[in-house]
């Protein structure tokens, strides 16, 4: 009775976002423009206008700019979501979720530093937008990883790039620093789950489960390909809580005779098809995943409707809308066909 009266104007308010998302209709139409400019004029009368008019993009050149409006509305429907629950503690979770959309800031801002690119933070960051206290300026301008955490004082950030720079100062590679962001913000999340009523508290593990899984997945596999370590030095960096994968069943499954066998590790149930999109592009892998999370937050609306379910399936929605937003806009900047994006982005699948 508590989680009804403390959802039930969220659940109404949610639900109606959720119905103001694009149709999957509308990702097949995106996919058979004929050029860039054919695909922008798509979203003339959408939330996303201003991509068709106003905004003055006409190459791949121009498309930071988009991307930078696409996330910006992004964030502004967390802050609409978070607005619409009551409770301090459900409300606080949320607000955590967001965070994720300031870690994949953090993490563009360390390229930027990182491989000193001659570009102005503001292409590829928007600030504005997305409510972030980071002073993006200072840190990709930082002398060396030391500074640029210590710009970071008083955030959970600072912590986290703490315990990868070590590894990242030996080897040169983000890798261990971006990797260490995630650790640290599900290792936050799942202390914030544990503080949700038992209702929540079942259906957020679940998603956040998927979303770790995902995390883990490619962790391994980008580990495998491209850096040459052990099982054990993998498993370092692997994110507990996952909903279907462990270490101790990648560990059991491992032999030293190459990714093929750590592809074969993961391809357990709903990720049974990892294998055979593997062998085909490694690439498609990311796309087939986050597919398989979108299912699990149907199921998360499906159910009882008043938990925090509601509100973490449309966050989860919203973000799978931007990210395929972006993707198509750039496929079509490049020349890409309408069937290659398709598969390559599990769309109307």
């Amino acid at each position: 009775m508590q989680d009804l009266s403390k959802y039930s104007f969220a659940n109404a308010r949610i639900r109606a976002m959720l119905s103001a998302l694009l149709p999957e209709e509308f990702f097949v139409s995106l996919t058979g423009a004929g050029d860039l400019q054919e695909a922008l004029a798509l979203f003339k009368g959408t939330a996303y206008s201003p991509l068709s008019e106003g905004m003055n993009i006409s190459s791949s050149a121009d498309l930071p700019a988009a991307e930078r409006f696409i996330a910006a509305h992004e964030s502004a429907a967390y802050r609409k979501v978070i607005s619409s629950i009551s409770s301090a503690k459900e409300r606080d979770f949320l607000a955590l979720l967001r965070q994720k959309l300031e870690i994949e800031q953090l993490k563009t801002a360390l390229r930027i530093w990182h491989r000193r690119l001659p570009v102005a933070w503001e292409d590829y960051i928007d600030k504005t937008g997305s409510g972030s206290a980071l002073d993006f300026g200072k840190l990709v301008d930082a002398e060396n990883i030391e500074e640029f955490i210590l710009l970071l004082d008083d955030l959970p950030y600072k912590r986290a790039l703490m315990s990868g720079r070590e590894q990242f100062k030996r080897e040169g590679k983000l890798f261990y620093l971006e990797v260490a962001l995630d650790m640290d913000y599900y290792d936050r999340v799942a202390a914030a789950i544990s503080r949700l009523s038992p209702a929540d508290r079942r259906v957020a593990s679940r998603i956040i489960g998927v979303e770790i899984d995902i995390e883990n997945i490619n962790l391994l596999l980008r580990f495998r390909k491209y850096y040459s370590r052990n099982m054990s030095e993998m498993l370092d960096w692997f994110i507990p809580g996952g909903l279907r994968l462990n270490k101790d069943h990648v560990r059991s499954s491992y032999t030293s005779n190459g990714i093929t066998q750590v592809v074969n590790s993961l391809s357990l149930g709903p990720y049974s098809r990892i294998k055979g999109i593997f062998e085909e592009n490694f690439f498609l892998i990311e796309s087939f995943l986050y597919g398989l999370l979108a299912k699990e937050v149907k199921g998360a609306l499906s159910g009882f409707p008043f938990t925090i379910g509601t509100a973490m399936a449309y966050l989860v929605s919203s973000r799978r809308q931007a990210g395929l937003l972006v993707s198509i806009l750039y496929a079509k900047a490049y020349g890409h066909s309408k069937e290659n994006i398709m598969q390559s982005l599990n769309i109307g699948v």
